[in-house]
């Protein structure tokens, strides 16, 4: 990754590693996802797809509270049930908060998360083939770009390894 996207990132670094220390079970999703496998691309927000356990979501909420004017006190865990669609909650920046994506949740997409270190934290986020996978079907012209650069960073990837 070059170091724009490491800039990029780094607008989003704060609150990934305040999910991060508090134990949150998520794995980004989105733009910010595309970035990390290597698609330099400048997201507006991030997305996250969280474990919708009781606990985990009070984890969620818990640091949540605390970003920026904490616009988020007023959500409960009942309020992200396992259903498609998001939660956004918009502080210094736009997060969209997926319990449910395509019908599967955080530990259907486990298998192949990667991680990706930054500054003050690592954190997990989906491959470049489920990126694909969420992807494909849509009918908007930038995420078919997006399909077309995780298809691109597959073969760059498989040519690296010979």
């Amino acid at each position: 990754m070059n170091s724009s996207a490491n800039e990029i990132i780094s607008l989003f670094e704060k609150l990934l590693a305040d999910l991060t220390a508090a134990g949150v079970d998520f794995a980004v999703v989105g733009k910010v996802a595309l970035f990390a496998n290597g698609f330099d691309y400048l997201p507006e927000g991030l997305d996250i797809l969280v474990s919708d356990s009781q606990e985990n979501l009070a984890k969620l909420l818990g640091v949540l509270v605390r970003w920026g004017e904490g616009f988020a006190r007023e959500l409960t865990p009942a309020d992200f049930p396992r259903q498609e669609g998001f939660i956004r909650i918009t502080e210094d920046f736009p997060l969209d908060v997926f319990t449910l994506m395509q019908g599967r949740t955080l530990d259907d997409f486990r298998p192949q998360f990667r991680r990706h270190g930054v500054t003050s934290c690592s954190f997990l986020h989906l491959a470049p083939e489920q990126l694909i996978e969420l992807k494909q079907r849509s009918w908007r012209g930038k995420d078919q770009i997006d399909v077309a650069a995780m298809k691109e960073i597959i073969e760059r990837e498989r040519k690296a390894k010979g």
